[in-house]
């Protein structure tokens, strides 16, 4: 028995993270999380938007990402009582906040890269780029193919027309649209899934078939080009043929009949070399274009995509222990360990994301030079990036930026640098032979031990071996806010 009233901020000690994080929670600017509150109206008072931020927060960083685990830690863990002062919301107030500030969590990520600058941390002179697969919220078994989806949708269409013309001869055509059954309206129904899906597949068709769709405009534009061409020197060759008839009747005229013009005879449209060459080339030319369009056909033909039914957003992609349902999440993290941009992508490959993420990267570091200038410190460059193979090729070697240094093998290029192959390009080789330097070895040895950590405490202390939400862009802010999280752990245990 309590012989006072008890004071909960006795229950945890001065320096435990839960008192940090509801400082900077109350320093944070809300206006984002605050735009869809709502206020007024019946029912009871709603939670502070600043308490749910704060919870979800604490929730992350020990790794619990479930809404309705957070309503229980909310009833038996005495941190998770400290934070919501002992009033527990359910886990429908907790999921609906989260989901109605997908787009908030932005501002908060950029927030506390601004507090990590005024706390000093974000070494920025190395900067290491990585992708990691985390799995969806869906499963390998919910994928269909693009022909299996046209043919449900097709189907799902029919059976709607149908419907509707059913109500209208039942209710009469102006009646109330809620007639109208909730399978058929509800936006998150298996039609609206397999649409999305189906979208999908043909984006990914379209991908697919574009080289060749680039082919066959070029070999078109060449046979265009060809026929102009051709019909320029059969103009030329006519306008030569009549001004020599001219110049015969004209001699004729002077001199009689069967005098002939000074010069000789042209050759008739179509014997001169330089047209019988144009004639070869336009050939030619409409030889590749039947081709390339022969290959354009069967290779839309082929083309049978999938796509996930749960989660259309995510894809097929490999890890070190086989393939999952996911996505491909990229992370530049500076040489403290500060996550300075992460993005959530479906690409299946790394190399088309240096570019974005090296531009992600400036931009955080400029955040970190924001919260430096508000305590007084100097901006910091980027001065060189740290990737691995898998973002290999010219343009991540040329593009315009800091310095960087991009491994050229999977099997260590310490054992390659010095004996570049010949069917590398020019550039490549002289980065082997570059990251062959010990200057250079000893600052990729930095990537590992940089971006690598991070990825494993995401995951393990995070919990983020799984998205808890489904689509691109909630699941993009899921990894925002777990990056916020452990960007303000780093700040709380340097403070």
């Amino acid at each position: 028995m309590f012989l006072l009233p008890p004071d909960v901020r006795s229950w945890l000690a001065d320096d435990h993270f839960v008192w940090f994080l509801l400082d900077v929670v109350e320093e944070l600017d809300m206006a984002a999380f605050e735009a869809k509150r709502r206020l007024g109206g019946v029912g009871r008072r709603g939670f502070d938007p600043r308490m749910l931020l704060a919870l979800l927060i604490y929730a992350y960083a020990c790794g619990h990402r479930s809404s309705r685990r957070i309503e229980d830690l909310c009833g038996t863990d005495v941190a998770f009582k400290v934070i919501c002062a002992q009033d527990s919301p359910d886990h429908s107030t907790i999921a609906r906040f989260r989901q109605d500030n997908t787009d908030a969590v932005e501002s908060l990520f950029v927030q506390v890269l601004e507090l990590a600058g005024e706390a000093g941390l974000g070494r920025v002179g190395v900067i290491a780029i990585d992708g990691t697969r985390i799995a969806a919220n869906a499963s390998y078994q919910a994928n269909r193919r693009r022909s299996w989806l046209a043919e449900q949708v097709e189907t799902m269409m029919a059976e709607a027309e149908q419907a509707d013309t059913t109500e209208d001869d039942l209710f009469g055509a102006e009646a109330n649209p809620s007639r109208v059954g909730p399978e058929w309206a509800h936006p998150t129904s298996r039609r609206e899934r397999i649409k999305a899906a189906l979208q999908r597949t043909e984006q990914a068709a379209a991908k697919a078939a574009a080289p060749h769709r680039d082919r066959v405009a070029a070999a078109s534009d060449r046979v265009q080009r060809a026929e102009q061409k051709v019909a320029g020197l059969w103009a030329a060759a006519e306008d030569r043929q009549q001004a020599y008839a001219q110049r015969q009747a004209d001699a004729e005229a002077r001199s009689g009949p069967g005098a002939r013009p000074e010069g000789r005879a042209p050759n008739p449209p179509g014997q001169t070399w330089q047209a019988r060459h144009a004639d070869a080339r336009l050939g030619n030319a409409k030889d590749r274009l039947a081709k390339a369009e022969t290959v354009l056909a069967q290779t839309e033909a082929g083309l049978d995509p999938r796509a996930n039914l749960t989660d259309p957003d995510s894809g097929w992609m490999p890890t070190a222990k086989g393939w999952i349902q996911g996505y491909n999440t990229q992370l530049a993290v500076s040489d403290d360990q500060i996550v300075l941009a992460v993005k959530v992508t479906n690409a299946t490959v790394d190399f088309g994301q240096f570019e974005p993420m090296m531009a992600a990267a400036i931009a955080g570091a400029q955040l970190l030079d924001r919260g430096r200038a508000r305590a007084g410190g100097s901006a910091e460059p980027i001065d060189l990036l740290l990737a691995d193979a898998g973002y290999l090729t010219e343009d991540n070697l040329t593009v315009q930026g800091p310095d960087r240094l991009i491994a050229t093998g999977k099997q260590g290029h310490r054992h390659a640098a010095g004996r570049p192959a010949h069917h590398k390009s020019e550039l490549i080789q002289q980065m082997s032979i570059r990251l062959a330097t010990p200057d250079a070895m000893t600052a990729y040895r930095r990537r590992g031990v940089t971006v690598e950590p991070v990825n494993a405490h995401l995951k393990d202390r995070h919990g983020l071996r799984q998205f808890s939400r489904r689509g691109l862009p909630a699941c993009q802010a899921e990894a925002e806010l777990t990056a916020a999280t452990a960007n303000l752990l780093k700040i709380w245990r340097r403070r």
